[in-house]
């Protein structure tokens, strides 16, 4: 097998025996699974089966008891959620974390504004880069709209955006379809799929079983 075939069929990310335990409750046990490169991963199971754990695991807000993430069929150790952006890794979560007195193209920088010398913000370099990514979505809003007025559906194109321009690798998708119409569902779902053209991945978390069967290249179910 060439190295380009043994990169290729390497996991983007993959965990090895995961285990956490809270106060003597295992909230996951011993969880293997691995995440294609530019594919769309569902992770399923009943409230309390440890999906919201191993979303804290994966973007470092918690570490495992016993078991390994890789990146790249690497070990790594993510090391809080600064490592977990490092590594290419953010989580989208159910209610978009937004600021809503920003307009959509400071939210989509935010904490990251492009700066010319001495400093200065570079307005005109983050609208700019701020619309591509947006058409890049099928955003139809302009980087200089207030969030204030924006649907969830339209909040979490902007969290997607903040993810590219970050150059995220895998996109942690929690519960994301839960305040969505069927029509925002389908959007969304197209977004994904330009999202693997991009070679993002996405762990696609939900109860929705006839949403998964869509949208889902592989599945792993928590019990």
């Amino acid at each position: 097998m060439s190295a380009s075939e043994q990169a290729a069929r390497t996991p983007l990310v993959e965990l090895r025996g995961i285990s956490k335990t809270y106060g003597g409750v295992h909230a996951v046990e011993d969880v293997s699974f691995g995440i294609a490169s530019a594919s769309t991963h569902a992770l399923v199971g009943e409230n309390g089966a440890g999906k919201s754990t191993l979303v804290k695991i994966l973007t470092g807000v918690v570490s495992a008891d016993t078991g390994t993430v890789l990146v790249d069929g690497e070990p790594r150790s993510i090391g809080g959620p600064s490592g977990a952006h490092r590594l290419g890794i953010v989580a989208m979560y159910q209610d978009p974390t937004v600021f809503e007195d920003l307009t959509v193209a400071e939210n989509v920088f935010a904490g990251r504004y492009p700066r010319r010398r001495l400093g200065v913000v570079d307005w005109k370099a983050m609208r700019r880069e701020a619309s591509r990514l947006l058409e890049e979505i099928g955003a139809d809003f302009a980087p200089d709209a207030p969030v204030r007025g924006l649907s969830v559906a339209d909040r979490q194109l902007i969290e997607i955006a903040k993810a590219l321009s970050s150059s995220a690798r895998l996109l942690i998708m929690d519960e994301p379809t839960a305040a969505l119409s069927l029509q925002e569902v389908d959007n969304l779902f197209a977004v994904v799929r330009r999202l693997h053209d991009r070679g993002v991945s996405v762990i696609f978390i939900s109860h929705r079983l006839e949403e998964v069967s869509e949208i889902a290249d592989t599945v792993t179910i928590l019990r």
